[in-house]
Parts: C-alpha cells; structure tokens; sequence
C-alpha cells in the first residue's frame, strides 16, 4: 500500500481510450462501431478532431498523455503541443474579447505582442479589422510552426454567449489551418453543434 500514497506520472496511470470514428448514436441498427487507437491518430492526423465523452471518461488525462509523449520521444508530425484548457481561462478578467480569446491565449503561450506603428494605433485599436488582423498573424505564426493544438473542456465554459464565440473562433482557425491541427474535447450532452 506504500505506492498508494506516491505521486504518479499521468504516462504511468494512463489506459488507451476506446476511440470510436462514428458517435454511436449515429450508427444504423446492427454496424459495429470502428474504433482506433490514439497513436494510430496521432502518427497520421490530416484533420482537426472533436474528442466527445462522458465526465470522468478520460479526456482531459488523455490530451495530458499527448502532450507528456511529445516529450518523452519527439513527435515525426508536429513541432509542439500547445495545451488550452478553457475552464483555466479568467473571462471575466481577461484584456481580449470573446471573438479573440483563443488567439490571445495562444499569442500569451509564445509571449507574442502584435503592435502598429503609432500612426495607425488610434484609427484601429480595438476594432473589429485591429482584432481579424491580430488573429490572422496569430493564426499564421502557429500555423508556421506546425503545432498541435490541444483544447480541453468546451463543455465547461461558463455561459453560451462564450461558448459560441469560442466555436466561432475555434471554426475560422479550423478553416485557416493547413499544417497546425487541433483535438478539442468535451462532454458528450454537450455536443449539439
């Protein structure tokens, strides 16, 4: 029992998910699920994935694995993970509007500051085309890096107004993406988009 009270690492507490490519839910009367395993995915992603499961099924102690492999051996597809996980995100405090946050926490992760010379700074400081244009270099930085986006807890977002922008968000970059790919979690009663 002594090992019990020991701290463990998540790679030695870890079992592989079931992973299934179809929800449930979706299949006709007598198909069998298809299901694969995470390292399948992971060695040959070519599409951003929506990681959907029940509390407690393993989702977030999941993302946390495939960041940890990154370190342990180096990854032949992607640069680095970036992990997000929303509920962390301070919303009420945070500097970046609903239609950026993901980008300013991406941006923050790198140390990125994106500023105008002085003579545009007043015509868009805090406009709509100020923050397309901080997204778009932002989008385009991470896409350089060929990055692995890792978004955990879409489901735990503290209201609906937040949860669609951050959707909104998550689809522009899911659309400006061709090297960078994304995993994004959250709880299957949750899934209605």
């Amino acid at each position: 029992f002594k090992e019990m009270n020991e701290a463990k690492t998540t790679s030695q507490i870890f079992i592989d998910l079931d992973f299934y490519l179809t929800p449930n839910k979706n299949l006709v009367e007598d198909e069998k699920p298809k299901r694969i395993i995470l390292d399948k995915v992971l060695n040959k992603i070519e599409k951003h994935l929506l990681i959907i499961g029940g509390p407690g099924a393993g989702k977030t102690t999941m993302l946390k694995n495939i960041a940890n492999k990154f370190y342990q051996n180096s990854n032949p597809i992607f640069t680095a993970p970036v992990v997000i996980r929303l509920r962390e995100i301070d919303f009420e405090n945070s500097k970046a509007s609903y239609r950026n946050i993901i980008h300013e926490t991406i941006a923050s992760f790198f140390g990125l500051i994106i500023d105008y010379p002085a003579s545009k700074i007043e015509k868009y400081k805090n406009s709509n085309e100020e923050i397309d244009f901080k997204n778009r270099i932002i989008t385009e930085f991470i896409d350089d890096l060929n990055v692995l986006l890792l978004i955990d807890g879409l489901d735990e977002l503290p209201n609906s107004q937040i949860k669609n922008s951050i959707l909104y968000e998550i689809r522009q970059i899911s659309l400006s993406l061709n090297n960078s790919k994304f995993i994004l979690t959250t709880r299957t009663g949750d899934y209605d988009f």
